[in-house]
């Protein structure tokens, strides 16, 4: 089996190696030993990347990082041994051929470039570490970093170093000397230059030449550069944006020379941090479709319509914003995503990395591909229109047993509202739509807050954490996002579903959190650190829906899909318990009773099911809308079952029988989601809007 692009997560941070999947175990190992990581990290790394790693005791994962650890060791020995043992290597003439390239220098966590031959690499990192003053350690990782191919050892490198900094050193007093004779006669001055140059200049040029064939002029031009970086004041953004603004000093950079000069170009990112003028901040704004980039020179302070201005006049017209966060694009549209672009640009500059901004036309913004959650215009006949063709919108109905009211009309979302989601108290609730955009409501009032940093896709689905402080979301874009609801800034991404997630829910505690995938699969996440606890494949197409059971903390999985089949899975055993078939249709929405006895469920060819899913059996059955159903619930006492549907109403059975009770119309199309909290009922759907419902059963 050829090796492919594998993926770890280690102290939150990724690992992209090459490898093969049989061998992830030793290959985790390996990396952790280079890593040199301590205990607490192997365990935890383990669980979070290995199947099955949660079950594996922590003496067993430390007894492998102990065996990886010694193996390395012995192999680090070995190939030491076999170096000393070998004939020292010739060395290498200047290929004939050689011409100036750029040229990459690293020095904690710095990137550096400039124009110069490959031959000459070794002289620039010793120049950078004289220029530094480096300690024994740093030197010595520096020069390995920079030239891994090199077989010299710690000692020989160390003497280089010191060697070029008594060269320097000479230098510096032939300078001095110079300086001290300079009120000589300028002819004797000459003369002399010229026929024997200062024995101090000869020592210092016969001490560099042991290690470098690199002429004056080469050395001189990358000593200069590397001298005006190190020099350059590091960038604190936070500071200046909160300052008026003022004078700063930027790097002034050589242009390029045929003779091994520094590189100046405005694309190279040659220097540790951002470029600034004046004390002004540089961002490099890239038009779609082009790779030339845009600068815009921005003083501290500056706000978002300010800058929106500023990009309008360098652009000649309104420009939609964006810029990458990892994988995930970031659109800018107000002074709270703008306050974030600024904060990551710090960040980058840190890192010698430049950030750039992505400006589109609006009418030109990329639209994520649309899902499968598309309105279908049905028709319906019914008893008083038959022979016409009508819309699918039902009459109200009610047998007297249950009494619902409509209080309120939300609106702010500007497309579909595919989901909505109680808080614990039903003060509060969360929506997720097609406008890509995840919501807080204050029941109440109505207002809401937008969640910041959004999904590159539309949002599928929401559910607010047990704990009343957190809200998580599934996307298109195939991640799971957890926000603050006190901030309304992400906590974290959640990445590992490799197509559209349809579904995302809580545990009764929030400890954990399960979803569901086009890519067949349904994932139980660590609610508090992120981190992905289990995989369950037994699905052979699309899972739409998946939630916990709600006693035992949510000892069991439900979930259901495209395959038609239900299933219930023992997440933590990693067992599949039970495989409900019965649908003749995809399954939208399978959920446990209260009491977890039983499980409901609704599909695409308008049935609901009411399962005893211990016994493996169906209980009851029927068909009530006339159209696909998107989901269906049993209300907080378990007498009743509600489901929504695309005929835009809600109707609720009783869950015994399946005596039709009620139907609520008020929405203008398709219901999508339900949620209830107590006497409440939050409905949302395709016509952008949510309702509000108070419920009185007998």
């Amino acid at each position: 089996m050829s090796k492919e692009k594998l993926r770890f997560v280690i102290g939150g941070k990724p690992v992209v190696y090459e490898g093969r999947p049989e061998n992830r175990p030793k290959d985790l190992m390996d990396i952790l030993v280079k890593l040199d990581a301590d205990n607490n990290v192997v365990v935890q790394a383990f669980r979070d990347n290995i199947e099955g790693g949660q079950n594996t005791p922590s003496a067993d994962i430390l007894q492998r990082y102990s065996d990886a650890k010694r193996a390395y060791m012995e192999k680090k020995q070995k190939k030491k041994q076999s170096e000393s043992a070998a004939a020292e290597k010739p060395v290498e003439e200047k290929p004939v051929d050689e011409k100036p390239q750029t040229m990459t220098l690293t020095f904690q966590g710095k990137q550096l470039s400039y124009q110069g031959l490959p031959s000459g690499k070794q002289h620039a990192v010793i120049e950078l570490l004289v220029k530094h003053d480096a300690s024994r350690e740093v030197a010595v990782e520096t020069f390995k970093k920079n030239l891994p191919n090199s077989s010299l050892s710690g000692d020989e490198i160390w003497s280089m170093l010191v060697a070029a900094k008594e060269a320097k050193a000479a230098r510096k007093a032939a300078k001095m000397k110079d300086a001290g004779d300079a009120g000589r006669q300028e002819s004797r001055q000459t003369a002399e230059q010229q026929q024997q140059p200062s024995r101090p200049r000869a020592a210092a040029m016969e001490a560099i030449e042991e290690y470098t064939s690199m002429t004056l002029e080469e050395r001189d031009s990358i000593s200069n550069f590397i001298k005006q970086v190190l020099e350059q004041p590091d960038l604190d953004l936070s500071t200046r944006l909160r300052s008026e603004p003022g004078t700063g000093t930027g790097v002034s950079v050589p242009k390029p020379n045929t003779t091994g000069g520094v590189a100046g170009t405005d694309d190279d990112g040659l220097q540790a941090g951002s470029r600034t003028m004046r004390g002004k901040v540089a961002v490099y704004c890239q038009e779609e479709n082009n790779t030339a980039n845009k600068v815009l020179h921005i003083a501290p302070g500056t706000t978002f319509e300010e800058f929106t201005g500023m990009v309008e006049k360098k652009f000649g017209g309104k420009m939609a914003m964006s810029f990458y966060e990892g994988e995930d694009i970031i659109d800018m549209d107000d002074d709270d995503v703008f306050c974030m672009f600024w904060e990551m640009k710090q960040v980058q500059a840190q890192e010698g990395k430049r950030m750039k901004l992505i400006c589109v036309p609006p009418e030109k913004r990329p639209v994520v591909a649309d899902d499968a959650i598309t309105e279908v215009k049905v028709e319906t006949v019914t008893a008083d229109t038959a022979g016409t063709t009508t819309g699918f919108k039902v009459k109200p109905f009610s047998n007297g047993r249950v009494e619902v009211r409509e209080l309120k009309t939300y609106t702010g979302h500007t497309s579909a509202v595919y989901c909505c989601a109680f808080a614990p108290k039903g003060d509060r609730f969360c929506t997720a739509s097609r406008d890509r955009s995840v919501r807080v409501w204050n029941t109440s009032s109505g207002t809401s807050s937008v969640m910041k940093g959004g999904h590159n896709g539309f949002v599928l689905s929401c559910d607010f954490s047990p704990r009343g402080n957190r809200v998580v979301s599934s996307s298109d874009d195939r991640t799971i996002k957890v926000w603050n609801v006190a901030t309304c800034g992400k906590v974290y991404t959640l990445k590992g579903h490799e197509d559209k997630v349809y579904c995302v829910k809580y545990n009764s505690n929030g400890d954990y959190i399960v979803s569901c995938s086009c890519d067949h699969t349904v994932r139980v996440w660590n609610g508090n650190t992120g981190t992905k606890v289990g995989t369950y494949r037994g699905h052979t197409l699309a899972v739409f829906y998946c939630c916990f059971s709600n006693t035992d903390s949510g000892k069991y999985v439900v979930s259901g899909g495209d395959d038609r089949v239900i299933k219930v899975w023992e997440w933590e055993r990693d067992e599949e318990q039970v495989s409900l078939d019965g649908h003749t249709d995809t399954v939208w929405s399978c959920q446990f009773s209260h009491d977890d006895t039983r499980i409901v469920s609704a599909a695409m060819n308008h049935e609901v099911r009411v399962w005893d899913w211990c016994n493996n059996s169906c209980v009851l059955s029927w068909r009530g809308h006339q159209v696909p159903i998107h989901q269906a619930m049993f209300s907080t006492s378990d007498k009743y079952i509600y489901t929504c549907a695309r005929d835009w109403s809600v109707m609720i059975w009783d869950a015994q029988t399946g005596e039709h009770c009620e139907t609520l119309v008020g929405h203008h199309s398709t219901v999508y989601h339900m949620d209830m909290c107590g006497n409440k009922l939050i409905t949302s759907s395709l016509d952008d809007h949510l309702k509000l419902w108070s419920v009185n059963e007998d």
